[in-house]
């Protein structure tokens, strides 16, 4: 939605980063795909893809992540997919997502996640 843009501009201006904000199959102005079941795991796939064609990799650095509501899941399926090409990861008021899957399965295995409740 339009505060992403505002958003990743508002960064462009002040941090120097370069924002990409990808339109996912089935949303915004892209159309979804025929014979393919539009979930997070093809959702990730697109952003593994996505990240192949613009050079974010672990020699890069990996890129800043954020996922806002339904893209908390998008993006928690695409770093437990690609967790090379993610340096943080960032969910905004995610939708639909188990604690554990937040705080335990995605946690970088040489760091304990914090939980809620710490």
């Amino acid at each position: 939605d339009g505060l992403f843009y505002e958003l990743a501009e508002q960064l462009v201006a002040t941090c120097g980063l370069r924002c990409i904000v990808p339109d996912l199959y089935g949303r915004g102005h892209s159309d979804a795909v025929l014979g393919l079941k539009n979930d997070d795991g093809l959702f990730a796939e697109q952003l593994d893809e996505l990240c192949s064609h613009v050079g974010i990799t672990k020699e890069s650095g990996g890129a800043h992540v954020v996922g806002m509501s339904m893209g908390g899941g998008v993006v928690l399926s695409f770093a437990a997919r690609a967790p090379d090409r993610v340096r943080s990861l960032v969910l905004a008021a995610p939708v639909g997502l188990p604690v554990k899957v937040c705080y335990e399965e995605c946690a970088p295995k040489d760091t304990q996640a914090a939980s809620p409740s710490q």
